[in-house]
């Protein structure tokens, strides 16, 4: 009995700090709700007037689930309070009976892009499939499958034979997927299907269905490429694009201001007039 009660207490103390440290969690700002459907909506982004940073982070929650009207009402999945967002995409695919391509064009005063360290770009099915960044025309990613009669593809491993994976070197503020040749493998029913997506959640076993016609979204990152007022004539911003990076300014002021390249990032910052890095 004694144990029962030692135990007992030990498991109230838990759910109590457990409680605690979900309250502290809550990043919102005061007197705005901070989850919609289950999901975490910190600061800069927010529910309702007042709530949010400005219209970009605006979340319509008047379904259950959020949204973000500044983007088309795009679907959120996950709110960072950094700023970055995880939203669903349409994906390109061919299916027997239907057939679509994914296009996701970013107004030139969001401040957001297509995040280069987060996704990837997929292809599953037979055929061969390339993207575009939409505002200049050049191919930023692309890869082939090659199947067989009767070629079953991994789910897990996807490095040719029937679903293939490739990165991408530059942040995107569009891109337009097109099918060349996209095709169902053999006889197995399924849909031939390419997409840009969050690699972890590919990688975590994203559900097949998802990624297979019956569901024609997946999960994609946008990262906040520059500050979130959508002011980018500083000094220290213009020589990041020169770098061809570009410029983010977090949402907290004190962590100053990041140029990301990719393949490295740097803090860069002006005293009296002059770049530093």
């Amino acid at each position: 009995m004694q144990v029962f009660r030692v135990l007992h207490l030990l498991i109230l103390i838990s759910l109590t700090r457990t409680t605690t440290l979900t309250k502290a969690k809550s990043i919102s700002k005061k007197g705005c709700n901070d989850t919609c459907g289950g999901i975490l909506i910190p600061f800069p982004f927010g529910i309702g007037r007042n709530c949010f940073l400005n219209k970009w982070y605006n979340v319509d929650c008047n379904s259950s689930i959020p949204y973000l009207p500044s983007l088309n009402n795009v679907e959120v999945l996950h709110a960072s309070s950094t700023g970055d967002v995880i939203v669903n995409v349409s994906m390109t695919f061919d299916c027997e009976n239907s057939m679509q391509n994914s296009t996701l064009v970013l107004s030139d005063e969001s401040p957001f892009a297509i995040s280069v360290y987060d996704n990837s770009f997929f292809v599953k099915g037979c055929g061969n499939i390339y993207a575009n960044v939409t505002k200049s025309g050049s191919i930023v990613a692309g890869c082939s499958t090659i199947c067989r009669k009767k070629t079953v593809s991994d789910r897990n491993n996807c490095f040719g034979v029937g679903c293939c994976q490739s990165t991408f070197s530059y942040y995107l503020e569009s891109f337009n997927l097109n099918r060349t040749g996209l095709k169902r493998p053999v006889g197995d029913g399924s849909c031939g299907t390419a997409f840009f997506m969050n690699s972890a959640y590919f990688e975590k076993g994203f559900p097949r269905q998802s990624i297979d016609g019956d569901n024609i979204y997946v999960p994609i990152t946008l990262s906040l490429i520059y500050s979130a007022s959508g002011d980018v004539s500083s000094p220290e911003c213009k020589w990041c694009e020169m770098k061809g990076g570009y410029c983010s300014i977090n949402v907290d002021a004190a962590s100053g201001t990041s140029c990301y390249i990719y393949g490295r990032s740097k803090k860069i910052g002006v005293i009296l007039g002059k770049l530093f890095s």
